[in-house]
């Protein structure tokens, strides 16, 4: 078996955006790559701003979030299990930084050998 990473759009609404990521470890850490893609949102916007996020990463790994730029720029790294609210400051956005794209990735650290899994439920809303 290879690795598996799929994220899938869930919402689309007018304002707010969802996804769902969802990885399988079983070779190697997950290379940084783009998860979103705000070009086929409608309406479409410069860029999202990460307001809500669910998340359970298998102990062992760490997952972390990047915005797309030249180079990606890392949001944080996740362990664990929980629940984090950043809309009450205002959310996470990229700071337009060189080749700034409005889009996330994601890559993973810390893989020695087995499997590890996680899962994300990530809320935005569109700006």
């Amino acid at each position: 078996m290879a690795n598996s990473v799929v994220a899938t759009l869930k919402h689309d609404g007018s304002r707010n955006v969802v996804y769902n990521l969802v990885g399988i470890l079983d070779t190697a850490d997950y290379a940084v790559t783009r998860f979103t893609d705000i070009s086929v949102l409608r309406p479409k916007p410069k860029m999202l701003r990460l307001d809500h996020m669910f998340y359970s990463v298998e102990d062992g790994i760490s997952v972390r979030l990047y915005w797309e730029s030249i180079p990606n720029v890392m949001i944080f790294p996740i362990e664990g299990r929980g629940k984090a609210d950043f809309d009450w400051f205002g959310g996470f956005t990229n700071d337009q930084e060189s080749g700034f794209t409005g889009d996330l990735c994601v890559g993973t650290q810390g893989y020695a050998s087995g499997t590890y899994a996680f899962t994300f439920v990530l809320e935005f809303t569109k700006q």
